[in-house]
Parts: C-alpha cells; structure tokens; sequence
C-alpha cells in the first residue's frame, strides 16, 4: 500500500506523467508518436519515459533495438492510473 501511495504522488507531481501514462494506456507506442501527440519534445518524453520504466509503470516491449522502441504501460501503470 505504502508503495502504491508513492507512485501515484511520483505520477500526480507531473501532469506530463499523466498525460504519458494515459496515452500508453489506449496502445503501445514509440517514443516520437507520443512527443507528437502530446505536442512535447522528443527529449523530455525520452526522460519521462526513463523515470517511468524505472518505477516499472511502463515497459519497453522491444528492447533489443536500438531505435524504434514500443513502449506500453504495464498492469501496475494501470493500477496508479485508475487510482487518480
């Protein structure tokens, strides 16, 4: 439960994790469809990406390429979504 609770406020602190979190959840995506459709630059959904694979909410279903990455959010990223 403690956990739980530390994810969504690591989620809430980011309306940028949000938004991420929410788009993933419809289907899996690369990182430069997301940055298009949430008008974001490539970097900053490649950082956002980072800290959200960290905390095990999305995963990279493709990792074995060097470009061209899927990511899609996994059954806890579902969990804090749902919880907001």
């Amino acid at each position: 439960m403690d956990y739980s609770k530390e994810l969504i406020g690591f989620v809430i602190a980011s309306k940028r994790k949000i938004q991420v979190l929410k788009a993933l959840s419809k289907k899996p995506k690369r990182p430069y469809q997301l940055a298009r459709e949430l008008k974001m630059y490539a970097s900053d959904v490649s950082r956002l990406l980072f800290k959200l694979e960290k905390k095990k909410l999305i995963e990279c279903i493709t990792p074995n390429k060097k470009a061209w990455r899927v990511y899609m959010i996994t059954d806890l990223g579902n969990e804090v979504l749902k919880k907001l």
